[in-house]
């Protein structure tokens, strides 16, 4: 890995995913006036676009996972969050972490937060298409649809 130039910014907290969690930890981030980078290989997380709609959100009754998520992700940008298209690769652990990305961009940060998700399991016949449609993850959430 090559040395990095004196004048490279060094964020308060880089955040790797744009779910939920990675949208609530910048935001806070922000909050408390931390220099915030979001780096994420998307934008939306594709699970997302399954939740048709939402009643268990406090304030937000009837809202579809998107219509949420991008409630979540204006609010990111209107606080001064700053988010990158990248996927990365490695993180390096020194007196600063070093972020990595596919493409060999480098990233210093004095905070790494890992808000990547979970990735699911090989699926059963039939789930994905009925996901979203009668079939669900969560008992209390999912239970009345």
């Amino acid at each position: 890995m090559s040395e990095h130039p004196a004048d490279q910014q060094i964020w308060d907290i880089i955040i790797l995913g744009t779910g939920p969690a990675g949208l609530s930890a910048a935001i806070n981030g922000r909050i408390r006036e931390k220099s915030t980078l979001i780096l994420a290989a998307g934008r939306t997380p594709p699970r997302i676009h399954k939740a048709p709609n939402i009643q268990n959100y406090p304030g937000f009754n009837g809202i579809t996972g998107v219509e949420l998520y991008e409630r979540f992700y204006r609010h990111a940008l209107e606080m001064g969050v700053e988010f990158r298209e990248e996927r990365v690769e490695n993180i390096y652990q020194g007196a600063n972490f070093t972020v990595v990305t596919r493409d060999n961009q480098i990233y210093l940060g004095h905070t790494v937060i890992l808000a990547t998700g979970v990735q699911q399991s090989r699926q059963l016949k039939g789930e994905q298409e009925l996901l979203g449609h009668g079939l669900g993850y969560c008992a209390t959430c999912d239970g009345p649809l």
